[in-house]
């Protein structure tokens, strides 16, 4: 289905399931097959995203902390047991159970099952409010499972296995074939998590040495993550315009700060934009003089110098946040938090911050819940600090806490296509 997308965008698979497939019922079934609405064309797009979607949800399953109540059909013809079974063995919640309805088919609403689905419905909620269990984190809000997988990231894999010699030879392609593309000697030289690499990345053309490093770039720089880094810049644009329209309309000043924003060249995007308005002052700071430098002189030549200032600061030092002058109305974290494992860091630096916001003034985050190729990332490629970049995953849930115990409360998020990072919107409230 893949490539047939790839060769016909807006291609379409013909479905063959039919009501007899679905229910029990004959009432029902004839309905179904009778029903001129219901199209037997099915988007690949929608085919191949379902099915990513379901792969990430299983595999991340172990953080979700919300009572479960998953039903099984037990003749089911459209879908397979295996998947569900793994969903429920890896779900995180005690409060969970797992009902196979035997002889049932796919549409469980729709079959003779109906009245036990709906009683074993009921029965689940009334348990649940009667004893609900909060979710399980721990003293600093971090996830037990995200925590569990960034120490075992962190350990050698056992000597031989076919999983480390596979990481062996990816290392060692990257370190030699590799060295052809330019975003990966960026990566080598900077960092893969540094701001060379992701400005790199946000550019989106392919460069290298001869042939090979032009197709081993374009290759790089359109991994997953890679991918999904452009779209949280495309939602981070959505959620600055959200705030700042909304800022203005409660009658706060145009002032936006950026507590780890590097050079800043988004900043000075959307100062240029006149959506944003042409009064919008900006204060970037960053802990790098030398992206601080690389930012001044791209306003310089922007013309709009007078109107950002780059001040190298401490993004986790809470009283320096706390202290900024003029208070931002908007204030951005990008990119930043992923970086760092514990939270006390998040906590210090999201005091600050509610601090230096007025009331009703907007905080926007990103978060990192989810990556497909987070294992791969932390045995091959290394960081800013020349070490293996081991990233613990934050879910959102864990996130969002964190946000709302400094005392901000949430109102909107974007997500990526592929569920790797997001951009949330919170608001300090008025009183």
């Amino acid at each position: 289905i893949r490539a047939l997308q790839k060769l016909k965008p807006g291609a379409t698979i013909k479905s063959y399931v039919r009501g007899s497939w679905l229910t029990r019922d004959p009432a029902a079934a004839a309905e179904y097959d009778a029903d001129t609405s219901i199209s037997k064309d099915i988007s690949a797009r929608i085919l191949t995203g379902l099915f990513d979607t379901a792969r990430r949800v299983v595999s991340d399953a172990e953080v979700m902390d919300r009572p479960l109540l998953l039903f099984s059909a037990g003749a089911d013809k459209v879908v397979k047991r295996g998947a569900i079974d793994r969903l429920y063995s890896n779900y995180g919640c005690d409060q969970k159970i797992h009902l196979t309805l035997k002889g049932a088919r796919h549409a469980i609403f729709h079959d003779l099952c109906r009245e036990e689905v709906c009683a074993a419905i009921k029965r689940f909620a009334v348990r649940c409010i009667e004893n609900f269990t909060p979710p399980r984190l721990e003293a600093d809000l971090s996830h037990p499972a995200t925590n569990a997988e960034f120490a075992a990231l962190k350990k050698p894999l056992p000597s031989p296995s076919l999983k480390g010699l596979s990481f062996i030879l990816q290392r060692a392609s990257l370190g030699t074939l590799g060295r052809l593309s330019q975003g990966i000697r960026i990566g080598h030289a900077t960092g893969f998590d540094s701001g060379e690499s992701l400005d790199y990345v946000y550019e989106n053309k392919a460069r290298g040495n001869l042939l090979a490093g032009k197709i081993i770039d374009h290759f790089y720089i359109n991994a997953i993550g890679w991918r999904g880094i452009r779209q949280r810049r495309a939602c981070m644009n959505q959620a600055l315009r959200h705030a700042l329209r909304q800022a203005r309309e409660a009658g706060l000043p145009p002032q936006l700060m950026d507590i780890a924003g590097g050079a800043g060249r988004y900043l000075l995007d959307v100062m240029a934009d006149e959506e944003c308005g042409g009064d919008l002052q900006v204060l970037c700071r960053d802990w790098s003089e030398s992206a601080l430098a690389r930012g001044r002189a791209s306003a310089s030549q922007m013309g709009l110098a007078e109107r950002i200032t780059h001040a190298r600061g401490d993004a986790f030092d809470e009283e320096s946040l706390a202290s900024v002058e003029p208070k931002p109305s908007v204030a951005v974290v990008s990119g930043l938090y992923e970086l760092f494992p514990d939270n006390a860091r998040l906590q210090r630096s999201l005091r600050g911050l509610f601090r230096a916001v007025p009331p009703g003034g907007w905080l926007i985050y990103t978060g990192q819940p989810w990556h497909p190729q987070v294992e791969m990332i932390a045995r091959t490629l290394t960081n800013r600090d020349g070490e293996y970049w081991v990233m613990r995953r934050r879910p959102q849930g864990e996130m969002d806490a964190l946000v709302e115990q400094a005392g901000f409360k949430k109102e909107k998020q974007w997500v990526d296509d592929f569920g790797i990072f997001t951009v949330s919107l919170a608001r300090k409230p008025v009183a």
